[in-house]
């Protein structure tokens, strides 16, 4: 769960970042295309969501 969310926050940080930098859509946010930046920037906090309940859930073991 920790390395899912750490994917889904990266791949939302680097197509903001990409945004910000003058970058043409990334084919994998392409759905994103009128909501950038502020969707990237929200799936990247989603991800790391997902990777802190995967750490907090996994910290017994």
């Amino acid at each position: 769960m920790r390395t899912i969310g750490v994917t889904i926050a990266a791949v939302g940080f680097i197509s903001a970042a990409y945004h910000f930098t003058g970058g043409e859509n990334m084919e994998l946010m392409e759905w994103t295309e009128g909501r950038r930046p502020l969707a990237g920037l929200g799936i990247g906090v989603a991800g790391l969501l997902v990777a802190a309940g995967g750490s907090a859930l996994s910290w017994r073991r």
